[in-house]
């Protein structure tokens, strides 16, 4: 397991949202949740706007009524590039992944959870951005 992280969770249905912050916070993360991505938009435009590090990590359903995965997808990938993006799909909806992965998520966990799968993800995840920030660290100096 990575050191502890700022992770956002995003899901509409409570029961997978709070099983989410559940596994997540297992492992020492500290948790946001959000009930949809409209809430997720607000969440991350604060954090934002007060200058705050941001979330290391955003895990989000995809299909959401109030603005959806992707739509949180795309407001970081423009606004906070160095946080991965891990979307939820219903098991078999590989094509929505790989769009997704396509528009710049990191990677996709599938429901039904597999816990142990979704903590190899998420510490996969969150290597990885910290690499990426040590690598542009190294490049400065």
């Amino acid at each position: 397991m990575t050191q502890a992280a700022r992770i956002l969770v995003i899901d509409d249905d409570p029961a997978s949202r709070g099983l989410m912050e559940q596994i997540l916070a297992e492992d020492g993360h500290e948790i946001t949740v959000a009930a949809d991505g409209a809430e997720a938009l607000r969440v991350l435009a604060e954090e934002r706007s007060r200058g705050g590090d941001g979330f290391d990590a955003v895990v989000s359903d995809i299909r959401m009524v109030e603005a959806d995965g992707l739509e949180v997808l795309d407001w970081v990938v423009k606004n906070a590039v160095e946080t991965p993006v891990l979307l939820v799909t219903a098991f078999g909806n590989v094509d929505g992944a790989v769009d997704a992965i396509r528009r710049g998520a990191y990677d996709y966990i599938s429901k039904p959870y597999d816990v142990n799968a979704i903590k190899l993800v998420v510490d996969r995840a969150l290597r990885h951005r910290r690499l990426a920030a040590e690598n542009r660290r190294l490049k400065r100096e």
